[in-house]
């Protein structure tokens, strides 16, 4: 397949050179005259062309297949604008946040219809601030590591939480180890070393302290950050926080097999979810969220009172599956007070922990642990025999 690719961004260039079934790559500008047919490729990226002059190229070479890489959208009408006339004109858009490998990877898939591999990356995303997801997803980490036999990792990819009020956290931050990240001079066993051990086989990096990074950590960076937490966990946790516009949070979605979505009964949860959903779910990261399998919801803090809905009831106006309905204890935040999370131990909020670690488990087989076998009972001297 013949490439012309209209860009300023030579790494690009190079990576798609080393895709599979490409035979030549040209770099040309938006005058020159290319080649037109059914097995060429065009790749534009929009600090080299506006949308209309995307479809002036389509006007022009009618019968190639071409695709459009975005960098950021801030106006929501403008970028429906351009997602939609670009489908109208057959053109592929590749939404932002994308690291060049994904941007790569992206357009290799729909020229080749591979499929995506599987990650063992489960992200979690709160519908709203302050719903407990940090904490639920250690747990779920914990109860995991309890009956299997595998290393979990969590990652801390709240730009705006590190993520650290109910644990007595003794690790290196996210922000504290961007430097190496960014380099990709980290090391998988440096990443291990750096990140705090809550308990036997959970490993935890906290987040983000420092505002200011927020936008400016790199999906490259963050891109490698996961890929190094692959190499030393067989199930990597992310909590992407509710603020999930930023490249944390993007590649912690784009990265994962699962996406948990945490929420309560709140009608702010419900509006801020729509709006996620829409605006920077499947807008700005082109989820398929229509009938997808691979989305769930946990409900938590939730009341038991007759005036409010119920887990269920939440389950069909959020359109996902419920996979663990967590009561309210009002008695929680003495647990932050005293930074001890594992010592929670509530019989029934254990038990809905556990409805999804078993999905999890069953889903990437991991293997259970050996049952201890109880030590055989000893038969009493007067007992005749008979085992008591």
């Amino acid at each position: 397949m013949i490439t012309f690719v209209i860009s300023s961004n030579l790494i690009l260039i190079e990576e798609i050179q080393g895709m599979n079934g490409i035979t030549s790559v040209q770099s040309v500008n938006l005058s020159d005259d290319i080649q037109d047919g059914k097995d060429n490729l065009i790749v534009v990226t929009d600090d080299k062309a506006e949308l209309t002059d995307i479809i002036q190229l389509r006007v022009k070479y009618p019968e190639s297949i071409m695709f459009y890489v975005l960098s950021i959208q801030e106006d929501i009408l403008e970028a429906k604008k351009i997602q939609s006339m670009c489908k109208a004109h057959n053109v592929k858009v590749i939404l932002p946040f994308r690291s060049i490998k994904q941007i790569v990877d992206e357009i290799s898939r729909s020229l080749f219809a591979s499929q995506k591999v599987t990650s063992h990356v489960v992200t979690g995303m709160a519908a709203i601030c302050g719903v407990g997801l940090t904490s639920t997803l250690l747990m779920l980490g914990k109860q995991i590591t309890q009956f299997s036999d595998i290393r979990v990792g969590v990652l801390g990819l709240n730009g705006f939480n590190p993520g650290v009020s109910f644990i007595d956290y003794k690790g290196k931050y996210l922000d504290e180890i961007w430097g190496g990240l960014d380099s990709n001079y980290l090391r998988a066993d440096d990443l291990y070393d750096k990140m705090d051990e809550l308990s036997p086989n959970l490993r935890y990096l906290a987040g983000n302290r420092d505002f200011i990074k927020i936008y400016t950590y790199t999906p490259e960076g963050i891109e490698y950050l996961i890929e190094l937490a692959k190499q030393k966990f067989d199930l990597v946790l992310i909590d992407a926080g509710h603020y999930i516009d930023t490249p944390l949070a993007v590649q912690g979605i784009l990265a994962s097999d699962f996406l948990l979505v945490q929420t309560n009964q709140r009608q702010q949860a419900k509006d801020n979810w729509i709006r996620l959903k829409e605006q920077i779910l499947v807008r700005e990261i082109g989820l398929e969220l229509e009938n997808a399998n691979n989305v769930w919801m946990i409900c938590n803090m939730m009341y038991t009172t007759p005036d409010v809905e119920t887990h269920k009831q939440l389950q069909e106006e959020y359109k996902l599956p419920c996979m663990a309905n967590l009561a309210y204890y009002n008695n929680f935040y003495k647990i932050e007070y005293r930074k001890n999370l594992f010592e929670f131990e509530d019989r029934k909020y254990i038990e809905e922990i556990n409805r999804v670690a078993d999905a999890l488990s069953d889903y990437y087989t991991f293997p259970l642990k050996a049952l201890e076998k109880p030590a055989p009972k000893r038969k009493m001297f007067f007992s005749f025999g008979r085992g008591v």
